[in-house]
């Protein structure tokens, strides 16, 4: 996010111009809590945050609890839930993928 971006700050009343920060994934949250900090530096409101993909290894829970609605489309686990009941992922396979992230 560049500060001299050609969309303006506050509108004609003064009022700050609100922002959706809009992202594919989340994971910890620290490029989105970098974009958020960028934009009210440069004197943005950021109304909050939307992705598609939830990884649920605490980025979601990170923002929401800094006080910025979040929305996701897809969480990981519904992800790869669908993907093992089509088959598409093996029973082998979902369960070091589960190990991995500790479900």
């Amino acid at each position: 996010m560049r500060a001299d971006s050609a969309v303006p700050s506050k509108k004609d009343d003064g009022r700050k111009v609100s922002v959706l920060v809009i992202d594919d994934l989340i994971t910890a949250a620290d490029s989105k809590w970098i974009a958020i900090s960028a934009l009210r530096r440069a004197g943005y409101d950021v109304a909050g945050v939307a992705v598609y993909l939830d990884r649920e290894q605490g980025g979601f829970e990170n923002v929401q609890g800094g006080g910025i609605p979040i929305v996701c489309v897809v969480k990981l686990r519904d992800a790869l839930n669908f993907y093992a009941e089509e088959g598409l992922v093996s029973g082998v396979a979902m369960e070091k993928i589960r190990a991995y992230l500790k479900w």
